[in-house]
């Protein structure tokens, strides 16, 4: 397992040695194939302490890890802290592992960090397994927890966590002050120490880096925890962002860039800036955006832009197709600026996924035929149709409690491809399900002209391989059986 090189490892035997984690997601994905995706989080707290002590990286599903193997890893390699990226549907994957952690090494700090412990920190601390919960954005606190482990301190009143003191009781810290320029100063993610190759859904070419140039959304959603991860928009300059994709493309060999940020077209005039920037160094290299943007932040000099600066394909959240529907959702976004997005994308030919959720708020039978019409009349390359998943933490999640219109509350349910864990009135979970897939089918099956689009898309071997697996898991989807 690679180790980061620094020389304060090397001349300092006494510098704490941190294990990251990245629990395994195998578990939520039921049919569907998990993704095989480098964790950028994880890689930008790496790159922030990696002055500070030696870092290893534990990706429990890229390196094929077991909880046996965990341990084994963790008795021959111990560690003085170790820091996990916590999504709600994960977090008991990764209490089970702290216990681990706990029983092989009573003294090793365990720190959970991510989306669930940002909304949930008090749950989080009710595990004596785990001792500090980062709150928000964690590098900055995460260097502070191992400078204070290198110093012999206690990891009390570090700014940006949750901590238990001796009589169990929970002390929360302010977050560090907003620094609108912090994410020009973090060092660029590091990628090194992963000890595996990664895949990505639906790329040209086999060597893929993701990047994030911008953290949090100016949307509201109600489906959506970002703004509670994110407290404040923050954006890295064009200038820094073309720094890193020409290291990533000139110097360590990557041949195509995926940005995921939360919303990349949230400001014009940043994204004219990049297109300018990559012009001005005459750097040529494969964008997507998978990650979705917001219909209403593009304009068609923005898509026009987002062609020049190489984009090939991008994601749109489209959500509903019905506008009742998406006001619900606090989408703020109209029918018509989504049917434009696609028109101007189409205008000068990026490839276009829809994503679109069903078993939001209001939702029936009506709005769900709806719903598919409207896929089928946006005309995306791609359409997904995903069934809503409320997070704890975000507004939905409280609406369908409230009206007690959850049917199961396990966080290991929650990924995005397992059975749904609401119903509505008129619709009960087992409905959701027969009308995604009769989405898939409507949309991909119906049409010998739209199946020969898809395979016109295949422009490369690695792409065919990517759709052919992917493709095999949405089959066994769509037509497993029902029970």
């Amino acid at each position: 397992m690679p180790d980061s090189v620094n020389s304060k490892s090397d001349n300092m035997p006494t510098s704490p040695r941190v294990g990251l984690v990245i629990p395994s997601q195998a578990h939520v994905y039921g049919v569907i194939r998990p993704p095989s995706q480098l964790h950028l989080g994880i890689a930008y707290i790496a790159a922030a302490i990696g002055d500070l002590c030696r870092v290893k990286i534990i990706d429990m599903d890229g390196q094929k890890l077991t909880a046996k193997t965990f341990a084994e890893n963790l008795r021959n390699s111990p560690c003085d802290i170790v820091g996990f990226t916590v999504a709600t549907p994960t977090f008991h994957q990764a209490v089970a592992l702290a216990k681990i952690i706990r029983e092989i090494s009573p003294t090793t700090w365990v720190v959970f960090g991510g989306y669930h412990p940002t909304l949930m920190p008090e749950e989080v601390l009710s595990e004596e397994c785990v001792d500090i919960a980062v709150i928000g954005e964690g590098e900055e606190s995460f260097r502070q927890i191992v400078e204070a482990k290198e110093q012999g301190r206690t990891f009390q009143g570090i700014p940006g966590t949750m901590v238990r003191d001796t009589d169990g009781i929970l002390h929360r810290t302010p977050q560090f002050p907003f620094d609108r320029d912090r994410l020009n100063r973090l060092p660029f993610p590091a990628r090194h120490l992963f000890a595996t190759d990664y895949s990505y859904p639906d790329a040209l070419y086999p060597r893929v880096a993701p990047i994030i140039t911008s953290r949090g959304c100016p949307g509201r959603c109600s489906f959506c925890n970002a703004h509670n991860m994110y407290a404040k928009l923050s954006f890295r300059s064009a200038e820094n962002i073309v720094d890193e994709i020409e290291d990533l493309i000139c110097r360590q060999g990557f041949q195509e860039i995926h940005i995921w940020d939360d919303n990349f077209t949230t400001s014009q005039s940043r994204v004219l800036a990049i297109r300018d920037e990559l012009q001005h160094r005459q750097l040529k290299v494969p964008i997507a955006l998978p990650g979705g943007i917001r219909a209403d932040s593009v304009t068609r000099a923005t898509m026009s832009a987002l062609r020049d600066m190489g984009v090939y394909s991008l994601a749109i959240g489209v959500e509903s197709g019905v506008q009742e529907i998406l006001d619900r959702a606090n989408k703020g976004v109209t029918l018509d600026q989504i049917r434009q997005a696609f028109t101007w994308a189409r205008e000068f030919r990026i490839e276009t996924w829809a994503f679109f959720l069903f078993g939001l708020l209001g939702e029936t039978p009506e709005t769900l035929r709806r719903s598919i019409d409207f896929a089928i009349s946006l005309n995306p390359d791609v359409a997904k149709f995903h069934i809503l998943k409320p997070y704890p933490g975000s507004r939905i999640y409280e609406q369908l409690k409230e009206n007690d219109w959850l049917v199961a509350e396990d966080y290991a349910a929650l990924g995005i491809h397992l059975p749904p864990v609401h119903r509505l009135p008129g619709l009960r979970s087992e409905d959701l399900v027969l009308w995604q897939k009769r989405a898939y089918r409507q949309f991909y099956l119906s049409s010998p002209q739209r199946i020969w689009r898809q395979l016109r898309r295949i422009r490369s071997w690695h792409r065919f391989k990517v759709n052919l697996s992917g493709g095999i898991s949405l089959f066994k989807l769509l037509f497993k059986t029902d029970r």
